[in-house]
């Protein structure tokens, strides 16, 4: 598979949004749902989540390959 500029960053913007979700995911169920400490909350759950947006990123449908629009005959 073929890296380019417009999958490192399609990888790297999934990558910090899974992180992102996985901290405020961490921090929310901490607080709402009695569970550990919030710093906890988020260290136990943010790299989940980047390695979940990670591997989205490497699989999404806009990862610079080309022209993916229906082509009429």
């Amino acid at each position: 598979m073929k890296l380019n500029a417009t999958m490192n960053w399609t990888i790297a913007k999934w990558t910090v949004a899974g992180a992102a979700f996985g901290a405020i995911f961490g921090a929310m169920a901490s607080i709402f749902q009695g569970g550990p400490a919030v710093i906890q909350g988020i260290q136990e759950t943010w790299w989940w989540f980047a390695i979940a947006g990670f591997l989205t990123g490497m699989t999404g449908s806009n990862n610079g390959d080309g022209d993916r629009s229906i082509q009429s005959p």
